[in-house]
């Protein structure tokens, strides 16, 4: 069996491990369980990741961190727009 495709496997099971978090969290605009500290550091992880994969020619790395980067931003948007003193100011009103 060819590994990138182990990869492309593991990419798909990775890329939908947080898609229910970022549901459920636009759903009910309620983050506030969520630490912006591991979010932060979850960001930080993929794109070093994704730039890892880039660097080693690593197609199913490249995906894959991007996915997670894509809900881990979006979890930090929330987090942003529905607490603190971004939601008082109304700087996220179009969520």
């Amino acid at each position: 069996m060819d590994a990138d495709i182990i990869g492309f496997i593991g990419t798909a099971i990775l890329a939908v491990t947080l898609l229910p978090q970022v549901y459920k969290s636009f759903k009910n605009n309620q983050v506030g369980d969520l630490s912006i500290v591991s979010i932060i550091l979850q960001i930080s992880a993929n794109i070093l990741f994704a730039v890892y994969g880039y660097m080693i020619n690593s197609l199913p790395v490249m995906v894959s961190n991007c996915m997670v980067l894509v809900c881990s931003l979006s979890l930090a948007y929330a987090k942003c727009c529905f607490t603190g003193e971004y939601k008082e100011v109304g700087a996220c009103s179009a969520v």
